[in-house]
């Protein structure tokens, strides 16, 4: 089943755009969908401004969309963002809060239609705010790269996806328990130099360092200051905004 799923996200991304890189891009969605767009015809994808669901500022990005058959040219439950090529980043960073729990993939797309993936897999109705360094993206087992390996100035799309639609397809029980409509929420999308913080320092014994943003590597939304940088955090939970 996950082949599958990589298949089709390759097929469609595969049709995505490609420009010419001048700095790292960043998306705090204050000012609309900021070019982002769905490849499900009948998602709805809108700036949110309800607070619950925004997780810093005063808006976030509303993907909503259902489990059906996919039609031809569209992939239901995937939305993403074409970029002008990432030349110097290291790190992902996003804030993500869905409706259903379950696995979220991350898709980057390379201007030869070579496809990177990463899966996460979230809880239901908390925000989640993640780093990934762009190292841990894995070739889908369908793409063929001249090197094999991710190159950030030939990246060219961004993906996210829902893959328990497709799952929701195959009739498998676990994901195809109501409800089949879906919401992503999706905030502080940003391409970063550094590599996060968790992967700093070793953990202590018996704890996990949780996911968190590089505070020297972040880039300020439109309109907002820089951040200071911050002290190491301590191992533990981090809260949500």
């Amino acid at each position: 089943m996950t082949s599958r799923i990589c298949l089709v996200m390759a097929l469609l991304l595969g049709g995505m755009p490609g420009a010419r890189a001048a700095d790292l891009p960043a998306w705090d969605f204050e000012q609309g969908v900021q070019g982002w767009l769905s490849l499900d015809k009948q998602a709805e994808l809108v700036q949110e401004k309800d607070g619950g669901h925004v997780h810093e500022g005063a808006a976030s990005l509303r993907f909503s969309f259902g489990a059906r058959a996919a039609a031809a040219g569209e992939l239901p439950g995937v939305m993403g963002v074409p970029v002008p090529g990432v030349t110097g980043a290291r790190c992902l960073h996003l804030a993500v809060q869905t409706s259903v729990a379950g696995p979220v993939v991350l898709a980057l797309r390379e201007t030869d239609e070579s496809n990177y993936l990463l899966f996460a897999h979230l809880t239901a109705d908390e925000w989640h705010a993640l780093d990934f360094p762009l190292a841990e993206f894995r070739l889908d087992e369908h793409s063929q790269d001249e090197n094999g390996r991710l190159d950030p100035e030939q990246v060219n799309f961004i993906g996210v996806a829902d893959p328990g639609v497709f799952l929701a397809q195959a009739n498998l029980p676990f994901f195809y328990a109501r409800p089949n409509q879906r919401t992503l929420w999706v905030d502080e999308v940003e391409l970063l130099e550094g590599e996060p913080d968790r992967l700093a320092a070793p953990a202590a014994a018996g704890c996990a360092l949780p996911p968190a943003r590089h505070a020297s590597g972040r880039r300020p939304g439109p309109g907002r200051p820089a951040p200071a940088a911050a002290p190491p955090r301590p191992c533990g939970p981090r809260s949500a905004a």
